[in-house]
């Protein structure tokens, strides 16, 4: 997704101030009827977690994709910052959607599972995932983890190889 907000931002690529303005006019008008989008999340995740039967399997989703873009947005925009903690609520967000669909399982679940296979995919090792998100939260969600670390990282190599196996190969000159 950055490579595309990167071409977005082509045309500002000189104007720094101009872009982070504009990102930022951008952030504030969004944040008017997403409300989530602003912060690194932390503060607002035990709340989410509490309404999220309130919010709805859409309202969810919403918060969580555009958490995604806006994180990247402004990332790529000069803002500073990183990824960890808005994937963590996003993904958090994202789980509790799904969890509304399937109410049988609980919404710690579907939350710690997506955050794990989001994690998965930015990182670059599993390991690493493993060893960030074992510390954050309890020991007993640990398998959850690495189910969703393994299977995450499984569809993302089987993608990597998909991709690659299109691109076609260029002719010697």
């Amino acid at each position: 997704m950055q490579k595309w907000l990167a071409q977005w931002k082509h045309p500002l690529q000189k104007k720094p101030i101009l872009a982070g303005v504009t990102s930022g006019l951008l952030l504030g008008v969004t944040s008017l009827f997403i409300p989530q989008v602003l912060f690194s999340g932390q503060h607002a995740l035990q709340t989410t977690y509490n309404s999220a039967f309130q919010f709805g399997f859409w309202s969810l989703f919403l918060i969580a994709i555009t958490r995604f873009l806006f994180t990247n947005i402004l990332l790529v925009s000069g803002w500073k910052g990183g990824q960890f903690l808005p994937i963590i609520y996003g993904g958090a967000s994202l789980g509790m959607a799904f969890g509304t669909l399937f109410p049988s399982i609980p919404f710690s679940v579907t939350a710690l599972a997506s955050i794990a296979g989001l994690l998965a995919i930015v990182l670059p090792n599993p390991l690493i995932v493993l060893l960030v998100v074992i510390p954050l939260f309890p020991i007993q969600y640990a398998g959850i983890f690495v189910v969703a670390i393994l299977f995450s990282t499984l569809i993302q190599r089987g993608i990597l190889k998909i991709t690659q196996a299109r691109k076609p190969l260029s002719e010697p000159e």
